[in-house]
Protein backbone atom coordinates (compact mmCIF):
# COMPACT_ATOMS: atom_id res chain seq x y z
CA UNK A 1 0.00 0.00 0.00
CA UNK A 2 2.70 2.52 0.92
CA UNK A 3 4.66 1.63 -2.19
CA UNK A 4 2.23 3.57 -4.36
CA UNK A 5 0.34 5.76 -1.86
CA UNK A 6 3.35 7.77 -0.73
CA UNK A 7 4.65 8.50 -4.26
CA UNK A 8 1.13 9.39 -5.40
CA UNK A 9 0.80 11.93 -2.60
CA UNK A 10 4.24 13.29 -3.38
CA UNK A 11 3.70 13.72 -7.13
CA UNK A 12 -0.02 14.40 -7.45
CA UNK A 13 -0.65 16.30 -4.23
CA UNK A 14 2.80 17.77 -3.50
CA UNK A 15 3.01 16.04 -0.09
CA UNK A 16 6.65 15.14 0.55
CA UNK A 17 7.72 11.85 2.10
CA UNK A 18 8.79 13.79 5.18
CA UNK A 19 5.37 15.40 5.55
CA UNK A 20 3.62 12.05 4.94
CA UNK A 21 5.81 10.48 7.64
CA UNK A 22 5.01 13.41 9.92
CA UNK A 23 1.29 12.80 9.53
CA UNK A 24 1.74 9.16 10.50
CA UNK A 25 3.98 10.15 13.39
CA UNK A 26 1.41 12.66 14.64
CA UNK A 27 -1.35 10.05 14.52
CA UNK A 28 0.76 7.56 16.46
CA UNK A 29 1.66 10.26 18.98
CA UNK A 30 -2.03 10.96 19.63
CA UNK A 31 -2.95 7.28 19.88
CA UNK A 32 0.00 6.31 22.08
CA UNK A 33 -0.72 9.35 24.25
CA UNK A 34 -3.92 7.63 25.37
CA UNK A 35 -2.01 4.58 26.62
CA UNK A 36 -1.29 4.65 30.36
CA UNK A 37 2.42 4.96 31.21
CA UNK A 38 2.09 1.75 33.22
CA UNK A 39 1.43 -0.15 29.96
CA UNK A 40 5.07 -0.18 28.88
CA UNK A 41 4.51 -3.23 26.66
CA UNK A 42 1.82 -1.46 24.64
CA UNK A 43 3.90 1.72 24.39
CA UNK A 44 6.80 -0.36 23.04
CA UNK A 45 4.52 -1.84 20.39
CA UNK A 46 3.53 1.65 19.24
CA UNK A 47 7.20 2.58 18.97
CA UNK A 48 7.81 -0.52 16.86
CA UNK A 49 4.87 0.38 14.63
CA UNK A 50 6.23 3.93 14.29
CA UNK A 51 9.65 2.62 13.25
CA UNK A 52 8.20 0.14 10.78
CA UNK A 53 5.95 2.69 9.12
CA UNK A 54 8.78 5.21 8.95
CA UNK A 55 10.89 2.64 7.09
CA UNK A 56 8.03 1.86 4.68
CA UNK A 57 7.50 5.53 3.89
CA UNK A 58 11.23 6.09 3.33
CA UNK A 59 11.40 3.15 0.90
CA UNK A 60 8.18 3.96 -0.96
CA UNK A 61 8.59 4.88 -4.60
CA UNK A 62 6.98 4.19 -7.92
CA UNK A 63 8.18 0.92 -9.49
Amino acid sequence: MFGSTVPHHEHALNVSNERFAGLIDAAIEVISGTVPKSREDELRVWQEIRGGLKTLVEKAQYP
